[in-house]
């Protein structure tokens, strides 16, 4: 129980961090609406979303995945300085995500004799990588497509714009129906072996994870009506502005 307190709270930290890299990017390029929203901080009741926080997670334990929550930041691109700025934005949260995964790495290496910490980060390391290559992938509404976007023709923007969500669906269907889940596996196993972390830790790790998946589905649903009771003022807007974008980590 103890590795699943720990891994469930350092994971949301990183999701904070993720999203706090888009916040601080988009402020000191120009939408100081992350600042009236409250996104300047690491708390991280304010960036729970329903989709990424309540939604996803559920579905993820429904198909025999590990039900982690995501988070959500909402971008006014209207008022950034120029495409460089809404390429940057995107690209803040996968290299604060990078930048967790070097101290996750510090972290695996330096408790090597605490089994606790060590399999807790084996299976972050493993979490942290697989969500980062993820999220680079150039499909909306994925952090990959919104570095490129901004230098693709409007049509093409407007399209991705209407029908990001469709996206999502589309990869988590060739994520989990197509041989694309188990490429990409393989993939970052072949990187956990590059790091020297042993596949059976990470397996073992999951598996003791899993155990607590109902526990920690309920705990994400009580944090977040939580959420919506104290919190009102922070809820997402109902519908995106035509230039406000949903920066997420999933």
């Amino acid at each position: 129980m103890e590795s699943a307190i720990l891994i469930i709270i350092v994971w949301i930290l990183s999701v904070c961090l993720h999203e706090f890299g888009h916040a601080v990017t988009a402020f000191a390029g120009g939408d100081t609406t992350v600042k009236e929203r409250g996104y300047l901080t690491l708390n991280p009741v304010v960036y729970f979303n329903s989709a990424t926080t309540l939604v996803l997670p559920l579905f993820f334990l429904l198909i025999g995945g590990i039900p982690l929550p995501g988070a959500a930041v909402y971008i006014k691109h209207s008022l950034l300085r120029s495409r460089l700025w809404i390429s940057a934005v995107s690209f803040a949260g996968p290299f604060f995500s990078f930048l967790c995964l070097i101290a996750f790495l510090f972290i695996f290496e330096a408790f090597s004799s605490n089994s606790l910490v060590h399999s807790s980060f084996a299976l972050l390391i493993f979490l942290q990588t697989y969500t980062l290559i993820l999220n680079l992938i150039p499909l909306p509404p994925l952090d990959g497509w919104g570095i490129i976007e901004p230098w693709m023709p409007e049509n093409i923007r407007i399209a991705a714009l209407r029908n990001g969500n469709i996206g999502f669906v589309v990869l988590m269907g060739l994520m989990w129906l197509t041989p694309a889940g188990d490429f990409m596996g393989a993939l970052v196993f072949t990187i956990m072996d590059m790091f020297e972390i042993p596949s059976d830790l990470i397996r073992s790790s999951f598996l003791n994870f899993k155990s607590y998946s109902m526990p920690i589905a309920a705990l994400i649903i009580v944090t977040f009506i939580v959420k919506n009771i104290k919190s009102p003022a922070q809820k997402a807007p109902a519908g995106l502005d035509s230039d406000e974008k949903n920066k997420t980590q999933i």
